[in-house]
This record gives C-alpha cells, structure tokens and sequence, in this order.
C-alpha cells in the first residue's frame, strides 16, 4: 500500500509478527530540500504491543547516510 504525505512517499513492503512484536519494512521516497534531487530509503520499524494491544516501544532502522549521499551530501572527519 502506497501513501503520500506532501512530498513524501511511503510504500508498505511487508509486515510480520510473533507474539507481541511487529516488524514493518516500508520504502520511503521524497526530495531533498536543498539539492532538489531524489531520496529513496529502506527502513524496518519494530513495535512492541502490551496486554492490552497498545504500543509500548517503537524502534528503527533507517538509510540515514545513503539518503544524505543520494542528495549530494558527503560524510567526512
């Protein structure tokens, strides 16, 4: 399922679970600000549900740096 948001675009890829743990692989494509070119990133978000089926933790892992170079950007010391 593709959703828009302003500029961005978000693609649900895939969703699996065990017991009270959720994993969601989404797609998200968008524009940089700056540099006008475009980004597209993975990211896998984890939630954790308690008893009562609500969301106690929420954790992710994103494509931070490989969308920064995508917009031109370069990581240095």
């Amino acid at each position: 399922a593709m959703v828009k948001i302003g500029r961005l675009i978000s693609e649900l890829h895939e969703a699996v679970g065990n017991d009270n743990v959720v994993y969601v692989w989404t797609q998200n494509w968008d524009t940089d600000e700056n540099s006008g070119l475009p980004v597209d990133t993975h990211v896998v978000t984890r939630f954790v549900f308690n008893e009562a089926g609500l969301v106690t933790r929420v954790a992710s892992l994103s494509e931070d740096r490989f969308a920064l170079e995508q917009a031109g950007w370069t990581i240095s010391r």
